[in-house]
């Protein structure tokens, strides 16, 4: 109320309560901008249950009740509480959220130069699919890391080791149906004969 008011320039909390705040008290000259890489300051507030000291009964009970919550139903009361859009939520089924959960991260390979799609350049992903990868980090919620290689028989064979999850983009052939599960069509590729 006080940043509404003029009595303060701004205020620092995690996003449910300042969205809370914002819409239950019609605060529509506020808007909330995510902090990134503020060194003084934390990501995320992480919220924990407290059970009395020595009670590891009851800490015991509560975890087990936590563990087989399905995921469905706390995606439920993120919607209902926390003012979620769950048009640009990825609802996951709990194989998929113990999928990612137990991953932590996923590792993937790219063609390392094969521009204007992607390439590696000073260790980074650049180009079309790197686009793609930050919107897929953002919406599900997990970090995906690049795998270094040299060249795109490199690629296929870190991916064919299992050393990366995934190859963000490649052309359907026989060979490499033996190996890759293709996801569905995300670009359509016309091919052209250059000449003089």
């Amino acid at each position: 109320m006080a940043v509404s008011n003029g009595l303060a320039d701004a205020a620092i909390g995690n996003l449910a309560t300042l969205e809370y705040s914002i819409n239950n008290n019609w605060l529509s000259n506020l808007k909330s901008i995510k902090l990134v890489n503020e060194k003084n300051l934390p990501n995320s507030t992480p919220l924990y249950m407290g059970v009395k000291k020595g009670n590891t009964t009851l800490k015991s009970l509560l975890e087990k009740a936590h563990i087989l919550l399905p995921h469905s139903k706390v995606l439920a009361l993120k919607e209902k509480w926390l003012n979620m859009d769950s048009k640009h939520t990825v609802k996951i089924n709990d194989e998929e959220y113990h999928y990612l959960e137990n991953k932590k991260q996923l590792i993937m390979c790219i063609n390392p130069n094969w521009m204007p799609f992607e390439k590696i350049e000073n260790n980074q992903h650049k180009g079309m699919t790197s686009e793609y990868i930050n919107i897929f980090q953002e919406t599900l919620h997990m970090p995906i890391k690049l795998m270094k290689t040299n060249n795109w028989e490199d690629t296929l064979q870190h991916a064919k080791n299992k050393k990366c999850d995934f190859i963000t983009a490649m052309i359907q052939t026989k060979e490499d149906q033996k190996y890759f599960i293709l996801l569905s069509l995300y670009y359509q590729c016309h091919l052209f004969l250059l000449q003089k």
